[in-house]
């Protein structure tokens, strides 16, 4: 009997990751299931104080604490996908991200973890497992695993 290696993604957005596992079930349909999840209230709340000032200046400090929010949730949504990929086996993952979060991303994850990661644009954090599964891409890299020889 042959099946297809589970292919391993994940989904993230400037407050939440997930960690993706998709495979062919017996009857050929791709199944999508959360193996890990991270979540970020941002540092709007640690950081934010009600200024007296309008204009400019308050639009560009809210900027770039939400820069700075991305960045820190970046780091740490990294962090953890190097250990999920070391405790999992993990080869390889395909990063889905809306634009300003991959450019974030494609910062924190470095060294051997970098070379194992394939970046796709695409927000699609807030879709659960079987919006996923129905999802072009992901019945795509599902459908298109390498094969598995079962004994």
């Amino acid at each position: 009997m042959t099946m297809r290696k589970p292919v391993w993604f994940m989904v993230a957005s400037h407050s939440k990751a997930r960690l993706m596992k998709g495979e062919l079930t017996p009857v050929g349909r791709c199944h999508v299931q959360e193996e890990a999840s991270l979540e970020h209230e941002g540092l709007g709340k640690e950081l934010h104080r009600p200024s007296s000032r309008m204009g400019r200046s308050g639009s560009t400090q809210e900027s770039h604490l939400q820069e700075e929010s991305v960045a820190r949730f970046a780091k740490t949504v990294a962090a953890h996908l190097e250990k999920m990929m070391s405790q999992k086996g993990i080869d390889n993952v395909k990063l889905f991200a809306p634009p300003r979060m991959m450019g974030a991303l494609k910062k924190a994850v470095t060294g051997r973890v970098a070379s194992k990661v394939k970046h796709h644009q695409a927000d699609l954090a807030h879709l659960d497992g079987s919006a996923l599964a129905k999802y072009p891409a992901v019945m795509d890299m599902v459908n298109t695993a390498a094969p598995v020889r079962m004994v």
